[in-house]
């Protein structure tokens, strides 16, 4: 989608709710990946009989929704959702969209039951909790420039990078851009490779990044004939020639609101750790002594709400720095 589209979203509750308060939500104009995928859409079958068949997802992003203000983050009233499509491509049959959730923001689920589409929104009944919330189909029906069915970063045996990547089909690929980023900020292009033009078939992609003993992210994008570009999701990795290396494995919300990061240290060392928001504020900062092992640190003063936040941790003239997702449970 770009500027000249809305990305709308529209939630109601049928009946009163047990508790107020409001939502936060955004448009994230990454692609949301496949994981969960193919799910049967059984209370939709206005293309098939026997449900909807959706294996994959539309690539231009997802909405995240959040509880905000007050607002219960395990709300169990059931309410429905409203998407508008208006920009997402190659949509062939509106009818065969519908709406899907990710409650862990790794697998793709359905939940509640179809209600129908109003061009140009799709709308779900009974959904409960927050979460991610994308549109979904069938490829034959609604194709999307590529179907990206795997990207993994891991380590050789000479501790550089080996990216991976893999279709199960193509169309108009003119190029895929790879890129790599210390901080998931700035980014530099590491390699471009040649698409497959058009193709139904499954094609694999590899590429070795000659840098070692240090953390990267990676991310992909893809590029069409027509220079529409679609970026996909990032991945982390560390590799090094030693096995123990520091680093943050976790990050996760305590029940009297304070974030608990896990961190592993190679040896023991005097450590700084810090957490910003994605705005760059400086939400809390931990100067303590670590011993050699996996470490629970706690912030007390980084209460959060569910979102995706930078961790920098800093020994032994090191510095790691992660972006991770911290979901607001209490």
């Amino acid at each position: 989608m770009n500027a000249a589209n809305y990305n709308m979203v529209r939630i109601w509750y049928p009946a009163a709710t047990a508790s107020g308060g409001s939502l936060r939500t955004r448009f994230v104009s990454t692609n949301p990946m496949y994981a969960g995928l193919p799910l049967t859409d059984a209370t939709n079958t206005s293309c098939y009989a026997g449900g909807q068949p959706i294996d994959n997802l539309a690539n231009e992003g997802y909405w995240e929704i959040n509880p905000a203000d007050g607002w219960t983050p395990a709300q169990a009233d059931p309410y429905s959702i409203r998407l508008n499509y208006t920009g997402i491509t190659t949509v062939n049959n509106a009818n065969c969209l519908s709406i899907v959730k990710s409650e862990n923001h790794t697998n793709w689920m359905l939940e509640g039951t179809h209600g129908g589409v109003a061009a140009p929104t799709v709308r779900r009944n009974g959904q409960t909790g927050w979460s991610w919330f994308t549109i979904g189909s069938e490829f034959d029906v609604n194709p999307l420039p590529i179907e990206l069915v795997s990207f993994d970063v891991t380590c050789t045996n000479n501790a550089t990078f080996r990216i991976d990547w893999a279709t199960s089909s193509e169309i108009n690929n003119d190029y895929f851009t790879l890129e790599r980023s210390k901080d998931a900020q700035f980014w530099e292009t590491v390699a471009i490779v040649d698409g497959a033009e058009n193709s139904n078939q499954y094609i694999s992609y590899s590429y070795e990044d000659p840098v070692y003993n240090s953390g990267y992210y990676y991310r992909l994008s893809q590029t069409d004939y027509d220079n529409t570009t679609v970026v996909y999701g990032e991945r982390y990795q560390v590799c090094t020639s030693d096995a123990q290396t520091l680093d943050i494995l976790n990050a996760f919300q305590n029940p009297n609101g304070s974030i608990t990061v896990v961190a592993n240290f190679p040896i023991d060392m005097a450590y700084q750790i810090e957490v910003y928001d994605l705005r760059g504020r400086k939400l809390d900062v931990v100067n303590s002594h670590a011993t050699a092992g996996t470490e629970h640190i706690v912030l007390e003063k980084a209460t959060m709400r569910s979102s995706i936040y930078l961790i920098a941790l800093t020994g032994n003239e090191t510095t790691i720095t992660r972006k991770l997702f911290v979901e607001q449970k209490y």
